[in-house]
């Protein structure tokens, strides 16, 4: 269900970037006629539109991901501190002997490059990479936190973290209390995957240890309500 959730999300975001594009000038017509400049209006629709969009996106993947974490740990009775998101799935990890699991850089952006469609086949090699260093799951959701805390936090991050670089994807410069620097979608998308990698190994491993059916309240409530699971 939460890479449904994920799926779902990706697609809305999508969709809002092809509407942004689609109907950029009229949103900037409207805009206009409210009573805002022009370039006002074009800032809004090109800059922070996209702004508000990838931060509702993050905080639909980040709630869902968040969301299975503490199911995990509810239905295998983890033992956790609670003190933060970080150290609940650590805990979780830990449970099912993980804490080091993960996908070296080199693997990462193989995986990346066979999902690219064949008219990009010309930029595969910007996405070369042959460093065999592990990036543990634990460290890609830190970094996840870390952004999606942010933007909350007019971007700006709430701690400081070493530099993470995989291939031209970079998570560098981040000091607590300063703007970051790796907003950008294709930064998220990475960390997402290896997230959603990562719970379709734990859900292995759950199955494994609790084969019986786990019924969600909240989920069978929504389903009743909406005729679907959302």
């Amino acid at each position: 269900m939460v890479l449904l959730r994920i799926e779902s999300a990706t697609i809305w975001y999508e969709q809002n970037v092809l509407a942004s594009m689609e109907l950029g000038e009229r949103y900037v017509r409207n805009i206009v006629a409210l009573g805002y400049s022009e370039k006002f209006a074009v800032d809004h629709t090109t800059m922070l539109r996209e702004v508000k969009n990838r931060v509702g996106y993050l905080d639909s993947v980040y709630f869902a991901i968040d969301y299975f974490i503490s199911k995990m740990i509810e239905i295998h009775s983890v033992t956790h501190s609670g003190q933060n998101k970080a150290s609940d799935f650590l805990s979780l990890l830990r449970h099912f002997s993980m804490e080091a699991s993960g996908a070296t850089k080199q693997g990462i952006l193989s995986e990346i490059q066979s999902y690219l469609p064949s008219s990009m086949a010309a930029d595969r090699c910007v996405l070369d990479e042959h460093s065999t260093a592990m990036v543990p799951y634990q460290k890609s959701f830190e970094y996840l936190t870390l952004i999606r805390n942010s933007l909350h936090n007019n971007g700006f991050a709430n701690k400081a973290m070493n530099n993470l670089v995989i291939g031209p994807f970079e998570y560098k410069g981040i000091v607590k209390n300063q703007s970051l620097q790796c907003l950008g979608i294709s930064n998220l998308v990475v960390l997402i995957m290896q997230m959603v990698n990562c719970i379709e190994l734990l859900c292995e491993q759950s199955a494994a240890e609790v084969p019986a059916l786990q019924s969600d309240p909240h989920m069978e409530f929504m389903k009743n309500q909406l005729g679907f699971y959302p």
